[in-house]
């Protein structure tokens, strides 16, 4: 019996250190740390990206869109988008509005009027695993692809690789160079994920942050959120926003657009 809580504290402790040592390897191996950094220039433009999972506080997620001003905002709601909302919305050029595979709505806005937008459904419901829209800055045309992920509960199944793989078909049908992130439900070093960046000829030009779950300290936490992008888009930085009641935290990404002449 005096030895059942020395073990359970043992036990903790180094589930603790082994998942810091994970957590810390995925970012260094996903930073830029050990290559060359991306300098933004006078001449790039520069886009501010928030990404917020699992919103339950509309209101939370109004007053952080607001304080943040990012040029793209994405978030996925437990219910659906309510009509006050929309209207708060409204200022941006293009909001496009999709249900998810776990039934929430991902909503996905600009403050810049969208070439084009819309979602990548995998059944006949029309149940979406990701938005996109596609811009116009410097004379560059890109697309930016913002993705939800079934639940970590889901992710060894095979339904995961098939998700995945419309992902992959997706990419490979766009002519224009695409930056694609969110929630992925994955590790760092899911093979999906590395076939994904192989077959896509995504660069090595990643991130991930730890942001999963909110309520714990932030090296227990997951590295779920990830983003990727072709070459001739640089990735400036990635962080993690403040604290919400949602169990995910939110991650703000800024990519810059070089001048194309």
């Amino acid at each position: 019996m005096l030895l059942s809580p020395i073990f359970h504290r043992w036990y903790t402790n180094l589930f603790a250190f082994v998942v810091f040592i994970i957590n810390l390897t995925a970012i260094l191996s996903s930073s830029n740390l050990f290559m060359s950094k991306n300098t933004l220039k006078d001449t790039d433009k520069l886009f501010k990206i928030y990404y917020h999972n699992n919103v339950v506080s509309e209101y939370d997620t109004l007053m952080q869109i607001k304080h943040i001003n990012p040029d793209i905002f994405i978030y996925t709601n437990k219910t659906p988008v309510s009509d006050n909302l929309k209207q708060e919305l409204s200022a941006f050029s293009s909001l496009n509005i999709a249900k998810t595979k776990n039934g929430e709505d991902i909503v996905f806005g600009s403050k810049y009027e969208a070439l084009d937008i819309g979602h990548i459904p995998f059944n006949k419901n029309e149940e979406t695993i990701a938005t996109w829209a596609t811009y116009e800055a410097n004379n560059r045309v890109f697309t930016v692809i913002a993705v939800s992920m079934p639940p970590i509960e889901h992710l060894y199944k095979r339904a995961n690789k098939d998700l995945i793989k419309y992902l992959q078909d997706f990419i490979i049908s766009r002519d224009e160079p695409v930056v694609i992130l969110g929630d992925f439900s994955s590790s760092p070093w899911s093979k999906y994920l590395r076939e994904l960046k192989i077959k896509t000829n995504l660069t090595h030009k990643s991130g991930q942050t730890l942001s999963y779950p909110s309520y714990i300290p932030w090296f227990l936490r997951l590295s779920n959120f990830s983003l990727f992008a072709h070459e001739g888009i640089k990735i400036i930085d990635i962080t993690t926003g403040a604290k919400t009641n949602s169990d995910h935290i939110p991650v703000i990404s800024k990519i810059a657009i070089p001048r194309f002449n």
